[in-house]
């Protein structure tokens, strides 16, 4: 059972019972699967969720300081969540090297493109794996695959789970959103709806991370003429789907500031996530010049913008004809309203 569906009595028995049988018998929990360097069972656990690292990559000084910054806080353990150049041995070797707690990946779609997928695969060692930690169990899926071939690996992996703490699936697609589909796996976005993995992860997760922030809802500084969607300040939003609870992390393009998450876990239902950011500048305002007014979006026009939106959708004949018929309607009904008013006016 996962840990969101006890009860709170549940929780606080399974919670004390643990604790006595450590304190008074002297048992000692699992050690971690994986990465058990610095990790001590019963102690609490914080992780850091990091996305999208690719831009980094290409400049060794920010990816240094990135991964510097990470280690300030003294994580017992990173997950990087795809986008981060996987398939270059010595940018893995410099995520594994450098950071101070042991590293876990689930790769994304630019990690798996082509020959990259077996590059990706021998400088990890796996396309998907599990971990434990004390606080936690920890599904990493290769999101790219397919809808098939995932659901066979939550069955393996959560038959493996420790049944007594929270469970997070890891990915790097959002599984959950349906915004973007690909006809086929191993493209630029997942190829299966969320219904089709949903009955294999509800009821079994507690909580989603995903690597792939801002790309559907959200761009970078101005790189599109017009486009106007940039929010660099976003390090990431949640959701819920059912009992979980989804956050979706990951930095766009990284500039002017990268960013990432911590996650502290103190005990089985206290779970806190904490945005970080690194910048490039001395400012904490985006500059006006990074910015791009929002003129091809279709919320908020007024009037004139509406006509031309229309024109140039529609067509010029189509527009006028659609104008004709909205103004026509308008006149009808302002004229039986009024016909109304003169009825109920009081003599």
């Amino acid at each position: 059972m996962s840990w969101s569906k006890m009860t709170a009595r549940s929780r606080t028995v399974a919670w004390a019972g643990r604790s006595a049988l450590a304190v008074l018998g002297g048992v000692s929990f699992p050690t971690p699967t994986h990465g058990d360097e610095g990790v001590h069972p019963g102690k609490p656990t914080t992780f850091a969720v990091v996305g999208h690292t690719s831009a980094l990559t290409e400049d060794g000084l920010r990816l240094s300081k990135f991964l510097d910054d990470v280690n300030t806080h003294m994580t017992d353990a990173v997950f990087i969540l795809g986008d981060a150049a996987l398939y270059d041995a010595s940018v893995v070797a410099t995520y594994r090297e450098h950071l101070d707690a042991p590293v876990y990946f689930a790769p994304g779609n630019h990690d798996l493109e082509g020959n990259r997928i077996t590059r990706t695969q021998k400088n990890l060692g796996y396309l998907q794996t599990t971990v434990e930690l004390p606080c936690c169990s920890f599904v990493l899926i290769n999101s790219s695959d397919g809808a098939a071939q995932i659901r066979d690996f939550l069955d393996e992996s959560l038959s493996a789970a420790d049944p007594d703490t929270p469970t997070i699936l890891m990915s790097h697609f959002r599984v959950w959103d349906d915004t973007l589909l690909s006809p086929g796996p191993f493209q630029h976005d997942k190829s299966y709806r969320f219904s089709d993995l949903y009955d294999a992860i509800d009821g079994r997760f507690d909580y989603l991370f995903t690597g792939n922030s801002k790309r559907q809802y959200m761009s970078d500084i101005a790189r599109e003429p017009g486009f106007g969607k940039q929010n660099v300040n976003n390090i990431y939003w949640a959701g819920m789907v059912g009992s979980m609870v989804a956050y979706s992390v990951g930095m766009g393009d990284g500039d002017p500031r990268a960013g990432y998450v911590t996650v502290h876990v103190a005990g089985f239902d206290r779970f806190e996530v904490r945005p970080h950011h690194v910048t490039w500048t001395n400012e904490d305002i985006v500059g006006e010049h990074l910015i791009v007014p929002d003129t091809s979006g279709e919320a908020t026009r007024a009037p004139s913008d509406l006509r031309k939106w229309a024109t140039k959708r529609l067509g010029r004949k189509h527009a006028l004809a659609i104008g004709f018929l909205l103004g026509a309607a308008g006149l009808i009904a302002t004229r039986r309203l009024a016909t109304r008013l003169r009825r109920v006016r009081p003599r």
